[in-house]
């Protein structure tokens, strides 16, 4: 976070104004101006990465330019460390968005980065809570961070490059070596600018407004943010096994929102991405025993069915060949057939904290009545009709794999 004059540590102080008529917002590139004086006036333009972001701060002449980097959150640990003569800031997090959902506590888990800077630190220090201290190196607590400063001369002008990783610090530095070597912004904003209208120029379209265009690729251009690219260089940690791993993963799978139309979406404009997707969701069976259905990174109870199958299923019928079609038929056909633990003693309500993970809830009571009741589990007419469709989905890779016998079964 930019700011000029005296360190603000709450949330609440150092927010800053700004104007929507001051923003530019693009897939490649996003630029506001903020401060509610000259002297206060701030541009912070960012550009990114795979896992890397850029950002520039340009400052008014009259400011003592200062950027905060906040480590963690109160009520989660974390780690600090400014590096004064390597002009960087470096730490970790616990913070999990699932961490109230599913099985695992991943004790493992911490999301990594390192912060480098184009100018030498004038001043620096960290703070934990509400209590700042100068030209301290390091902090480990929860609600903490650090705080660096430029000389008015120098720091008109600063730029920072963040790397991140959930592997480690030095992982962090090394997706930061490769993918922003150099200072130069323009450079990292026109390679993504590229990325970007390789694939929203994969369409075009006739006879719309202005207003219709713009709709319908940021539309597109939301579809193809998720699933997000979990692996860095050839590695990723599992939030299935809590250990770490050699392959392409990728996480963030909304799949009841996500498998009827956009994962469909995704082999049209993406389909050199597909069998690593599908090889991800894999790994999580064979790491953590299931599929998921919207991990966060791992198990959540979050909306019904198990639409992996559906995901698998399609990218067998289209001819996707790059992952194993008997681990994926072990994969679905456990979805279809092995009921979560302790099915019939939960309602598995949406988002029920700490349970096992939740797979086809009801499906017990499926497998006897050929439907979930709805005095016994919760969302049972839903979960009914979307157990169906993954059924269905389930018999298509039984055909892929000339299981014809088993098939009519799942149908």
């Amino acid at each position: 976070m930019p700011e000029v004059g005296r360190v603000k540590l709450t949330p609440d102080s150092r927010k800053q104004v700004f104007s929507r008529a001051d923003e530019i917002a693009t897939p490649y590139y996003y630029s506001v101006f903020t401060g509610a004086s000259r002297s206060q006036r701030i541009r912070t333009e960012v550009t990114a990465t795979d896992h890397c972001g850029y950002l520039r701060f340009t400052f008014s002449r009259a400011a003592k330019p200062l950027v905060l980097i906040e480590g963690s959150r109160k009520g989660v640990s974390g780690y600090i460390r400014v590096d004064q003569s390597r002009r960087e800031v470096t730490g970790y997090n616990s913070d999990r968005m699932d961490s109230n959902l599913g099985p695992f506590t991943l004790p493992h888990f911490k999301g990594y980065f390192i912060v480098e800077f184009s100018e030498p630190f004038q001043k620096y220090g960290t703070y934990t809570g509400l209590t700042a201290a100068p030209e301290n190196h390091s902090a480990k607590d929860s609600n903490v961070g650090a705080y660096v400063g430029f000389s008015p001369k120098r720091g008109k002008n600063v730029s920072a490059k963040v790397g991140t990783s959930f592997i480690s610090v030095e992982q962090a530095r090394a997706n930061l070596k490769a993918e922003i070597p150099d200072w130069q912004f323009e450079t990292v904003r026109e390679g993504l600018k590229d990325v970007w209208n390789q694939k929203l120029g994969i369409v075009t379209i006739e006879g719309a407004t202005k207003d219709q265009r713009a709709i319908f690729y940021t539309g597109l251009f939301h579809a193809l943010l998720y699933p997000k690219l979990f692996s860095e260089n050839g590695r990723y940690y599992s939030a299935f096994d809590d250990q770490v791993h050699r392959g392409i993963s990728y996480t963030a799978y909304s799949l009841w929102d996500t498998f009827r139309a956009e994962n469909s979406l995704i082999t049209l404009f993406a389909p050199e991405r597909v069998n690593g997707m599908v090889n991800a969701l894999l790994q999580d069976y064979r790491e953590g025993g299931w599929m998921p259905k919207w991990p966060n990174p791992s198990y959540t109870n979050i909306m019904v069915g198990t639409h992996a199958d559906a995901v698998v299923a399609e990218a067998i019928n289209k001819g996707f060949h790059g992952f194993d079609y008997k681990l994926a038929y072990d994969a679905v056909s456990k979805d279809a057939m092995i009921p979560p633990d302790g099915d019939t003693k939960r309602l598995w309500l949406d988002r029920e904290e700490h349970t096992p993970y939740e797979a086809r809830a009801g499906l017990t009571y499926s497998k006897q009545l050929g439907y979930v009741p709805v005095d016994k589990t919760a969302e049972a007419a839903a979960s009914t009709l979307e157990d169906a469709y993954d059924d269905w989905a389930v018999a298509q890779v039984a055909m892929a794999l000339g299981k014809k016998d088993e098939a009519p079964f799942y149908i």
